[in-house]
């Protein structure tokens, strides 16, 4: 039979391998955030950002809150597009936005006012973000 102390070694080399685990995984994913302001630094609450990655057609879709935040995490790492619309605001596209690995790609954007929705969408590359 063990003695007590012997279970308490037992346990503790257990905890020891079970953290051990834990912390060598590694992060798969990335993660996009921003927020979305008028041209009078008003936040704009309740816009609508779409992200679709094109060599996967996989769609993401999220609401800003209520300071015009957003944020989608879990992506897996690649070029995506994003779009942002919200009601009285010109729509705005961004192409190849890069998600890399275990990071956060912040895009904020300044949508204009009155726009009309058939001027089509203004589309910037992640290139022109700088």
């Amino acid at each position: 039979m063990f003695h007590k102390g012997a279970y308490l070694l037992v346990a503790a080399v257990f905890f020891l391998f079970a953290s051990v685990c834990l912390f060598s995984q590694t992060q798969t994913t990335g993660r996009i955030a921003g927020a979305l302001h008028d041209v009078q630094r008003a936040a704009i609450a309740g816009a609508q950002i779409v992200l679709r990655n094109p060599a996967t057609s996989a769609r993401y879709s999220v609401g800003t809150d209520g300071t015009g935040s957003y944020s989608v995490p879990f992506l897996p790492p690649g070029s995506y597009d994003l779009s942002v619309s919200a009601h009285g605001f010109a729509a705005a596209e961004f192409r190849s936005v890069w998600i890399g690995l275990s990071e956060t790609t912040t895009l904020n954007a300044v949508l204009l006012r009155g726009f009309p929705p058939e001027a089509g969408f203004p589309r910037f590359y992640a290139s022109d973000l700088t």
